[in-house]
């Protein structure tokens, strides 16, 4: 026996998320491209996570502080980095601020400001039209160096391991990268 709908925060109403999208996109209305690409950009800051936390136990170990330290904060900030861009590219902002931050209090004096409602429509529209520029250099800068980091590990004598990681690395940066090109070229 199926339970009751969830209810909007606004209470009444059935939630909207529980409304299949139009073909192609996820229940919230985001394309399903975007939401794999958040997945993958999340799963690449979690793995950066990780070596951090293991970069950090090595720290501890190793007569070459100043490496260990370097590549610590250097994965540490990359993962940052790549949470918050899947965060901008998630919500369909700019840079990290969401679209409810732009206003400020000239615009609501001015009677401009629209309120959350409009600024919730634009953040729902589930593409990367918002933030072509300012999300997506980055993300696909960052997998391209990892591309190039994984071939020249790949044409390297090196551990099977360090080599599973490397072909892996490689494929979550391909797929990224194309979603990134897939996700951008969506109309409005």
């Amino acid at each position: 026996m199926p339970g009751p709908e969830p209810l909007s925060p606004e209470g009444g109403e059935p939630a909207a998320a529980s409304v299949p999208g139009p073909r192609g996109t996820s229940p919230g209305g985001r394309s399903r491209s975007v939401s794999l690409l958040v997945a993958l950009l999340l799963l690449e800051a979690a793995a950066l996570g990780v070596g951090a936390v293991v970069g950090l136990v090595a720290l501890v170990s190793t007569e070459n502080r100043a490496v260990a330290a370097f590549l610590v904060l250097s994965a540490a900030g990359v993962a940052a980095a790549l949470a918050v861009g899947a965060r901008s590219i998630w919500r369909g902002s700019v840079a990290g601020d969401d679209a409810r931050t732009a206003s400020g209090p000239a615009e609501r004096a001015a009677g401009t400001d629209h309120g959350d409602a409009a600024d919730e429509d634009a953040a729902d529209e589930g593409d990367l039209t918002a933030a072509r520029g300012r999300v997506r250099g980055p993300a696909a800068t960052w997998q391209l160096l990892q591309i190039a980091t994984a071939a020249t590990l790949l044409q390297a004598q090196v551990a099977p391991a360090v080599a599973a990681i490397a072909w892996a690395a490689l494929a979550v940066a391909v797929a990224a990268l194309v979603l990134l090109v897939v996700a951008a070229r969506r109309p409005a």
